[in-house]
C-alpha cells in the first residue's frame, strides 16, 4: 500500500467514522434527555403518591373525629 492509498483510505473512512461518532453522540444526547425525563416523571409520581397519602390520612382523621362526636 502506498502513502496515497493510505491517505485515500483515511479520507474515505474518515467521513464514515465522523458520521458514526456523530450518531453515537446524538444517541447519547437522546438517552440522556430520556433519562432526565424519566427522573422527573418518577419524582412527580412519588410526589402525587405522597400527596394522596396525606389527603387520605387527613380524611381518616376527620372521619374518626366525626364518629367520636357522634357516639
Amino acid at each position: 500500500m502506498s502513502a496515497k492509498d493510505i491517505i485515500d483510505l483515511a479520507l474515505n473512512t474518515g467521513g464514515v467514522v465522523a458520521l458514526a461518532a456523530f450518531a453515537i453522540w446524538m444517541l447519547n444526547q437522546v438517552w440522556s434527555a430520556r433519562l432526565e425525563e424519566q427522573k422527573r416523571h418518577t419524582q412527580q409520581i412519588t410526589q402525587m403518591w405522597e400527596d394522596t397519602r396525606k389527603a387520605l390520612d387527613a380524611n381518616t382523621e376527620a372521619i374518626t373525629r366525626l364518629l367520636e362526636r357522634l357516639r
